[in-house]
């Protein structure tokens, strides 16, 4: 039991026997030696504080404490799940940042025979830099991928984006589908993490997975991994500190029909979908999960204006999407009278306060457009505050995991888990994922925060109410 230890650990420090801990909680005795011991869980957590308070712990010692007990509570596979999704959201918001990545420099060509060997990290790093990115300096540039998605890798496919954005990427990868961890180490969302990044910089990267099947993983052969490209295949051994290479045009084939071949044994982990017809499908949706108030949901239709006027002429296909956000919020005004709770959105405390101190909502970029203005801010949270409050289906939330600024919307539709966002070049990207036990753990992540973390509707107004205030203040 993680807080039995811990609990243990922390009267051991402090000499404190199980009698005098008893003395200083309003628990009985008898259920604090069963509690010390481990045979006994906390009723609920109000104990923790009293525990924390007796024994006087400091601010880190009493979070070891409430974390321990929340790994007794939902199992530690579930709680480092958790831990894990919240990894992802905290940095959704750079996952199309990649203006500090560093590339390791390799000769500005290729000169070998027929094979070269490399060996060692920084040997190994430049000659993937340099293969991928004369690769990428062709019109039809094509790299193909068998290897699991470390984070240099990916960086470094994002970076090539940068010099031809038309790059086409196919990867295969494995993922695990058991319930077994090493250090807490869960590998399928770690994957997804490293991936995120290409997925929303909208290269033409695809990737695909396959569970342990296919005898080419085998991680006990020496060079498991492979990249190719139009001339040249790579092979790796798992540890990235070993590799050859080779450019003769037989052992390219091999490979070629090797990788043919793996790739009809896998599954596309991601479905891109087109922005717009995925959008005017969102509403149907059943739970959609964003940070700001949407204002699309309070604009009026003359409103658009404003947006047209906020949005930089630089925007990808700006007056292409100014009309699309002239069609949202003529669809969502009709939907939601319609709407019979069979959708449910969610909100953040954090990107209401975000909302009212900037300007700024979840929809776009910041770098791509202009704040509203006090004025403005002021209206739409009043207006936020009635939809709320008219609406039994929005419900606000408490997630300081997930970054007030992120553009990124998730939704859950029966069984299918989609991602949304524009990205820091104003193009929009929706994508569906396919794998379930990715799908399993933000859906278990999301139904934690929404039974555990989210406000009635009194606190809701009240909170809005509030800000409402402060703007007020702003304007005087």
């Amino acid at each position: 039991m993680y807080f039995s230890d811990k609990l243990s650990l922390f009267m051991k420090q402090r000499n404190v026997r199980i009698v005098d801990l008893a003395k200083l909680v309003d628990i009985k005795r008898p259920n604090v030696y069963k509690i010390v011991k481990g045979t006994r869980t906390l009723a609920d957590k109000s104990y923790v504080k009293q525990f924390a308070d007796a024994l006087q712990l400091t601010n880190e010692e009493t979070n070891e404490l409430y974390t321990a007990y929340e790994i007794d509570k939902v199992g530690s596979y579930v709680y480092f799940r958790r831990k894990k999704v919240e990894d992802i959201l905290k940095l959704s918001v750079y996952w199309d940042v990649n203006d500090n990545f560093f590339i390791e420099k390799g000769d500005s060509a290729l000169d070998i025979q027929e094979y070269q060997y490399y060996q060692g990290k920084h040997a190994i790093n430049s000659i993937l830099s340099q293969l991928l990115t004369i690769e990428a300096k062709k019109d039809d540039s094509n790299i193909k991928m068998y290897c699991q998605p470390n984070k240099y890798l990916m960086n470094l496919i994002q970076y090539l984006g940068n010099i031809n954005p038309k790059i086409q990427v196919t990867h295969i990868f494995g993922l695990d589908n058991s319930m077994s961890t090493t250090d807490n180490d869960y590998y399928n969302l770690d994957y997804l993490l490293n991936i995120c990044p290409i997925i929303v910089s909208s290269l033409n990267y695809i990737p695909y997975y396959y569970r342990t099947s296919i005898p080419f993983t085998n991680h006990n052969t020496f060079f498991s991994n492979v990249i190719m490209t139009s001339e040249y295949v790579l092979l790796l051994t798992n540890d990235y500190q070993n590799a050859m290479l080779y450019n003769d045009k037989e052992i390219i084939d091999i490979y070629e029909n090797l990788f043919s071949q793996y790739l009809k044994e896998s599954q596309p982990l991601i479905q891109p979908m087109d922005f717009i017809s995925y959008s005017s499908d969102l509403y149907n949706k059943q739970q959609l999960i964003y940070t700001t108030p949407c204002p699309t949901y309070v604009f009026t239709l003359d409103e658009i204006e404003l947006v047209a006027r906020n949005i930089h002429n630089d925007f990808y296909q700006k007056d292409q999407f100014v009309q699309y956000y002239y069609s949202i919020i003529q669809m969502q005004q009709q939907y939601l009278k319609n709407n019979q709770g069979n959708t449910y959105y969610y909100f953040t405390v954090q990107g209401l306060e975000y909302f009212c101190k900037t300007g700024y909502f979840h929809d776009l970029p910041q770098s791509l457009v202009d704040p509203l203005t006090v004025e403005e801010t002021l209206e739409i949270t009043r207006r936020w505050r009635d939809f709320v409050e008219e609406y039994p289906f929005v419900v606000m939330l408490d997630m300081p995991a997930f970054p007030a600024n992120s553009t990124l919307t998730i939704t859950f539709d029966n069984g299918q888990l989609l991602f949304t966002c524009i990205n820091a070049k104003g193009i929009p990207i929706s994508v569906k994922l396919n794998e379930s036990s990715m799908y399993v753990a933000f859906d278990d992540y999301f139904h934690d925060i929404i039974d555990n973390h989210s406000f009635s509707k009194e606190e809701s107004v009240k909170i809005i109410e509030e800000h409402i205030k402060k703007l007020e203040e702003k304007i005087v």
